[in-house]
Formats: structure tokens, sequence, C-alpha cells
């Protein structure tokens, strides 16, 4: 018997693709998100406009992806066996996952080398090093066929567990009514919200790159797509049931949307820092009556400057902290003085990486150079606690840095736009 394939699922599937794609060029060009890459500096439309693509696109596109790949699952199974089943899996998505994990992901970090823009490293000799001697699996973009993968063996067991013989027809029930997806969507809300108070965005499981932040969704959608390949649902949804959710899901973005710019001023956005215990900050309160130090520097004294500068980012590092962007116009203090703040904290990372730390200060080196004698800053270097050895360090990572940070940040100027900045 010739199978009929399902066009509208290759038409699903060839966008949500076109979206993963989207999203990821987005963080690029100034969209909230992590990436490899970003261009610098974003102006606040653009931050605003691709965050808010970025925010709605997340909110059902991978979980979509899951959904569709759960819903072919059950009846490959059933036609190939056990043994036959986690095979084909093995070599569908084992390969590719160690092809990339172990080939593709270390050569494509060289010219992310070469242009400065992936933190940590100051050559591809020592990205190798670091990486052919730590455990990691499900890189970059294959943490989806990692998932995947995990998802196929779990099915088996479980198919294996109940004795469950194969089936050659769907057991046709009821579709879910609205009222039942209105629970189910309420639910996963509440459930996603519980997880992320203990693991906030991009928490990410271990060495195997999985974001559980996430996976509330994920998790109910394979389940979901097994569930609708058992009762057809894919094939007897109406099209009615189709335009009304869409039409409803439309409307709450664009309330959502309204609601954001009425009431809400993201100044920042603070992950797995000592800030509560560990978990997410999202705050919304404006900086008054304070300005960048690179645009107040003729107001301040430059040894003062220099001075307590240094010390920030000595008890910064003391703390197990990096800031990963810590140019001048991050640090903020009042006209005159005063107390320092450090804002753009989107990046802030625990580690003890001397690599990202002498970054840190190559940034703050770069920035300031143009504002401060070469005697300021080799004093401030001192109180921060280094020696020439590390001022060799500093001075050629900024040489190196000079080629693909903005002008405007070399000058000096306030450049590096952040969606959100804070005290």
């Amino acid at each position: 018997m010739t199978k009929t394939r399902l066009l509208f699922v290759d038409n699903l599937r060839t966008l949500m693709i076109v979206l993963v794609i989207l999203v990821h060029l987005s963080v690029t060009y100034g969209g909230e998100g992590s990436w490899f890459y970003k261009e610098r500096p974003a102006d606040m439309l653009t931050i605003t406009v691709l965050s808010f693509l970025n925010a709605v696109t997340q909110a059902y596109f991978m979980g979509l992806l899951f959904l569709l790949a759960a819903y072919f699952t059950p009846g490959a199974y059933d036609r190939k066996g056990p043994r036959q089943f986690l095979r084909d899996r093995l070599l569908r998505l084992g390969v590719p996952l160690l092809v990339y994990e172990f080939v593709i992901h270390p050569l494509q970090a060289y010219p992310l080398i070469k242009a400065g823009a992936l933190d940590g490293y100051d050559s591809f000799g020592e990205l190798l090093a670091a990486y052919y001697t730590s455990f990691h699996i499900g890189s970059g973009p294959l943490w989806f066929v990692e998932t995947l993968l995990v998802f196929a063996v779990l099915y088996a067991i479980l198919r294996l567990a109940s004795k469950q013989s194969p089936k050659t027809h769907h057991d046709r029930g009821r579709l879910p009514g609205p009222g039942a997806i209105l629970v189910f969507a309420a639910a996963l809300g509440v459930l996603t919200f519980l997880v992320r108070l203990r693991f906030p965005v991009n928490w990410a499981l271990g060495f195997f790159n999985l974001q559980l932040p996430f996976f509330v969704q994920y998790i109910a959608m394979l389940i979901i797509g097994v569930i609708a390949y058992r009762r057809d649902w894919l094939i007897r949804l109406p099209k009615q049931a189709g335009r009304l959710w869409l039409v409803l899901a439309g409307a709450l973005i664009f309330v959502i949307f309204e609601v954001e710019i009425v009431f809400m001023f993201p100044v920042a956005t603070v992950y797995r820092t000592w800030v509560m215990d560990g978990r997410g900050l999202f705050a919304t309160v404006r900086l008054r009556g304070l300005s960048p130090l690179d645009e107040i520097r003729s107001t301040v004294d430059p040894r003062r400057m220099v001075r307590d500068v240094a010390d920030l980012v000595r008890r910064l590092h003391a703390c197990g902290l990096v800031h990963k962007d810590l140019y001048l116009n991050h640090l903020y203090a009042e006209p005159g003085g005063g107390s320092l703040t450090l804002v753009d904290l989107g990046r802030l990372t625990r580690t003890t990486s001397r690599r990202l730390r002498v970054k840190d200060l190559a940034a703050l080196y770069l920035s300031a150079r143009p504002l401060c004698t070469r005697t300021a800053l080799l004093r401030g270097l001192r109180r921060y606690g280094g020696d020439r050895r590390l001022a060799r360090r500093i001075v050629r990572k900024a040489q190196r840095m000079a080629r693909h940070v903005p002008r405007r940040v070399r000058e000096g100027t306030h450049s590096i736009a952040a969606p959100c900045t804070s005290g």
C-alpha cells in the first residue's frame, strides 16, 4: 500500500526551519538572545522589533517541531519493530550528532576566533585543546537532534515495557474542544513559570546543552504528538478551529505587546548571578541622575575614576564573575563623581576563566585609552592586582579586539547599545 505524504506537514516544517534561521539572524543584528556573533551597535527600535519577533516566535516554533517529530514516531516503531527502529534512529540522528560535535562545530569556530568574536580564547589552537579535553554533546543547534534521539530511546523502552502490540488503525475519539485546549495552555504556562523560578532562561543542563526552562513545552509537545498520531488529530482538525485559534493567538500577541509598551520599561535582565539566590531578575526601574563615564569624563577626576573602576572590577572578578562586555560606557556615575553603577548585565557569567577576565580588562583598556594616560591605566592595573605580564596580555587582547569593535567604542563614546541598563 502506498503511503500518502502529508504535504501540509512538509510546509509546516519548512516554515518552522525558516523561522529558526530568522530568529538567529535577528539575534545577530540586535534581537534578544544568545548566539555566536552579534553585530553592534543596534538602535532601540531595532532591538525592540527584533526582540518582539524572537519572543513571539520562540513561544511556539520549537514546540511545534517536536510535535511533528513525535507525530511520526509511533508509526515508524509499528512498521519497523524496536530493533530496526532504534538502529534507524541511531543512524539518522546519532551519526550526524557525532559528526557535528567532533568535526563541524570546532571548525566553524575558526572564523569567529580570527574575528575576535568568540569569548575566552586567544587562538584556534587554544580552543581546540580545551574542546577535545572536555566532555560535551549537543553543541550548537544539534541539541534538537540530541533531544529527539533521547526521546526515541525512551519511547522504545516504554513500548517494550508496556508490551503494546503494533496497531494498524487509529483510535479515533473526540477532538479536543476549546475548553480542553485552554486548560492545557493555562497548565503549560503555569508549569513553565514554576520551572523557570528554579531554572531561569539560559540555564543549561551541564555538558548536554539542554535548556531546561523550555523543556516543559517540549516534553508536552512530544506527548501530544504521539497522542495526535494515534487519534488522527492532524488529519481531522477542522479548518474552522485552525482559523479560530490563529485569530485568538494574533489578538493575544497584539494585546501583550501593547501592555508591554504601556507598562513595562525593561532596563535589565540578569541571569545566573548571586542576585535572588541564583535566579533570574527582570528590572523595570530607570537610572536617574546617572550617566556613562565616557560622557561625563570632563567632570570626573581621572585618578579617582581609575581607582574606582579598578576596585569595582577587582571585586567583580574576586566573586568569580565576568561581565563579558565591560566597556567604559557600561559604568555609570553622577556628574562630578560618586559611586559607580555597572549596567548591561545580560551576559554576566560566573566563571574562574583567566581568559575572560583578561577580556574584561582589555575591553576597559580599549575604551578608556583615549581618555586616560598610559601612566593612569598602569596605575589602575596595579590597583587591580596585575603585573607586567598581565599588562602585556591585556594590550595584545585589546589590539585584537580593536579590529572588530565599532570605532565609536574605541574612541570612548557611548555606543554599545544594550536592550536594557540598570543599577
